[in-house]
C-alpha cells in the first residue's frame, strides 16, 4: 500500500463481512471515495492539506483546522506570533490541561519548540499557568 494508492481511492476492507453488511444496508456511499471526498472538502474550505503516514499495515491521516476565533482576534492585534505560538495558543484555548509532551505530539513539533512558544506566550501575557506544574492548567488571557 502506498500513499498515492490511498489517495486514489484504494479500498481494502479489513473485515469483508462487515463491509458487505454496511454496503447492503446503504451505510456506505461508495467504496474508495472517502479519502478523496475528505481531501476535496478540506480544499474547498481552505484548510491546510492534511498529511498521510504509513505505519506498517496501517496509515494515519492528520487533519488541520482553522485557528479558533480567539487566535484570529489575537493575530490581528499587536502581538507578533509565529505559527507554532499560534497553534499552541489555539490548543491551550481548547484544552488548558494539555502538557508540553501532549502539545508536542498533537502539534507534531519538538518539545523545545513548544517550550519556546509557551515562554513567548507567557512573556507576552497571552497565557498564564493556574496551579502547579503537575496539577495545574493553562488559561488564555483576554487581550
Amino acid at each position: 500500500m502506498s500513499i498515492e494508492r490511498i489517495k486514489s481511492g484504494l479500498s481494502v476492507p479489513r473485515n469483508p463481512a462487515l463491509a458487505r453488511i454496511f454496503g447492503l444496508s446503504g451505510l456506505v456511499e461508495g467504496w474508495g471515495t472517502g479519502i478523496r471526498r475528505m481531501m476535496s472538502e478540506c480544499a474547498e474550505h481552505g484548510l491546510r492539506e492534511h498529511e498521510f503516514e504509513l505505519l506498517g499495515t496501517d496509515f494515519r491521516v492528520t487533519l488541520y483546522r482553522q485557528p479558533s476565533e480567539l487566535c484570529k482576534e489575537i493575530r490581528v492585534s499587536n502581538y507578533s506570533l509565529d505559527e507554532v505560538e499560534l497553534h499552541v495558543l489555539d490548543a491551550i484555548n481548547l484544552d488548558g490541561s494539555l502538557t508540553i509532551d501532549e502539545l508536542s505530539e498533537k502539534l507534531q513539533v519538538s518539545r523545545s519548540s513548544v517550550k519556546r512558544a509557551i515562554s513567548s506566550l507567557k512573556d507576552q501575557k497571552l497565557i498564564m499557568r493556574k496551579g502547579n506544574n503537575r496539577y495545574g492548567y493553562w488559561v488564555v488571557q483576554p487581550s
